[in-house]
């Protein structure tokens, strides 16, 4: 049960009582319903109140209520009510203040002085006069978490220890001379304190700082993670492109390059083999300068292809790319021209050697079978016409031509009875400003154009 004061009266106290049917108070005066949670109660004469004006009510740590009135103090419990004055020990019965400290004793401040309850009997600490600094006049009280309280006196502040001495501060204790009105409580709760705002900011403060800056070391790494995140799908990116040209540039059945392969790349070897000609002055075999073109075409591969299948030619072809590749220099280009025709393109290499590379190719596809079909195997070789790039240090014919005399060759060999080589090359100096590849193509003397033929293993 809690009780509060509802109002003040002359000659009766209202109070307000909420609690639960039980409780500890009487009947109320007037009949409520079951569902009712609250009533009001008077209290007057009939309580023992009297006819005095009520001046102060406070409620104990118990729910007891302690009444000041004008004619003394009143203790009400729920179930009855009781009387204290002088005779009980207090300095007066004109009570001004009831107080309530935080370790539940009982303060009564009468106009006589100050006393405090003591097992049903209240102790008069201290009396009204001139030397304790009190005046029959309204004074604050405030009791500390001690026991202690202080007193606004007349000429200073009165502290009254809990054995009933007191001592009085005054300007020598450093309190400012005059009257003080008003004694508070020392133990003022910490967001009261003079310092509570100043720090509250400071720690709003602090906190917003701290969360900018996590929040922003948050963001810088989710940057990083987004750059990094970029960075490796970029280079995904680039690789899966990379992969994507290379796959563009090379023949899907043999690997090896194709012709997209060639004419992105002959322009400029034919250009580097044209600068190093020039820079060799006159002798171009001592500095490797020449581009040689090869093209190797099968000998009867379509035989492969009817007696055991478009399967077997198709091993055939990836076989013959892979000998040809034991043959060529890493620095030169192995593409695969169409169908069974292949072309190799030595960089940096010497035309006088050009028969010795033929030679290679001849024997590393004639020399050794092909398996085609469950352990059947055939031997199949191979015709091959080369020509040099630069035709002559002084030639303006172009690669394209070069390749058309390299077909020659080709045609030539085949014409040889195959399983041969032909390089097609000038067979002596002569003015070749203005020469056009017609008037080479058509030359008949051999002087001119020189043929040289390499032979091919002997098979079986």
């Amino acid at each position: 049960m809690s009780l509060s004061l509802k109002r003040r009266f002359s000659r009766w106290l209202c109070l307000v009582v909420f609690g639960a049917a039980g409780s500890a108070s009487q009947t109320p005066a007037v009949p409520l319903p079951e569902n009712q949670r609250s009533a009001i109660e008077q209290l007057g004469g009939r309580n023992g109140l009297g006819a005095a004006t009520v001046t102060s009510v406070a409620q104990d740590n118990q729910g007891t209520l302690w009444i000041g009135t004008e004619t003394g103090l009143f203790r009400y419990d729920g179930a009855s009510v009781k009387r204290f004055g002088r005779e009980d020990g207090l300095p007066g019965e004109l009570v001004d203040l009831v107080l309530v400290a935080t370790d539940g004793s009982v303060w009564v401040r009468t106009r006589r002085g100050i006393a405090r309850l003591d097992h049903e009997k209240f102790v008069a600490l201290l009396k009204a006069d001139e030397a304790s600094g009190l005046r029959e006049a309204l004074q604050s009280l405030a009791p500390d978490a001690k026991g202690t309280v202080f007193v606004a006196a007349g000429n200073g502040l009165l502290r009254i220890n809990s054995d009933g001495t007191h001592r009085l501060y005054g300007p020598a204790d450093g309190l400012r001379s005059g009257h003080i009105d008003t004694a508070r409580q020392k133990n003022i709760p910490w967001w009261q304190r003079w310092w509570a705002w100043p720090g509250a900011l400071g720690l709003i403060a602090l906190l917003t700082s701290t969360f900018v800056r996590q929040r922003n070391k948050l963001h810088e790494r989710e940057k990083e993670q987004l750059e990094a995140a970029v960075a490796a799908r970029s280079a995904d990116l680039a690789k899966a492109n990379k992969e994507l040209q290379e796959s563009s540039l090379r023949d899907p059945l043999t690997g090896t390059y194709n012709r997209r392969f060639f004419q992105a790349a002959i322009k400029a070897d034919a250009s580097q083999a044209i600068r190093a000609y020039r820079d060799a002055k006159g002798n171009p075999a001592a500095g490797h300068c020449d581009l040689l073109f090869y093209f190797i075409d099968m000998d009867n591969f379509k035989s492969v292809n009817d007696d055991y299948g478009h399967d077997a030619g198709d091993r055939v072809l990836v076989e013959v790319a892979n000998r040809l590749a034991q043959v060529v220099r890493s620095s030169d280009f192995l593409i695969r021209w169409g169908g069974e025709e292949f072309l190799i393109v030595c960089r940096s290499a010497n035309r006088d050697e050009g028969d010795v590379m033929a030679g290679r190719i001849l024997r590393i596809i004639g020399s050794k079978p092909f398996v085609v079909r469950d352990g059947k195997a055939v031997t199949r070789t191979c015709s091959v016409g080369w020509a040099p790039f630069p035709w002559e240090s002084a030639s303006s014919i172009p690669v394209e031509d070069v390749l058309r005399l390299s077909d020659r060759g080709l045609y030539l060999a085949k014409r040889e009875g195959r399983n041969c080589a032909v390089g097609v090359m000038l067979g002596r100096a002569v003015d070749l400003t203005n020469l056009r590849y017609s008037d080479i193509e058509n030359a008949k003397d051999p002087e001119i154009l020189k043929e040289v033929l390499t032979a091919g293993p002997s098979v079986d």
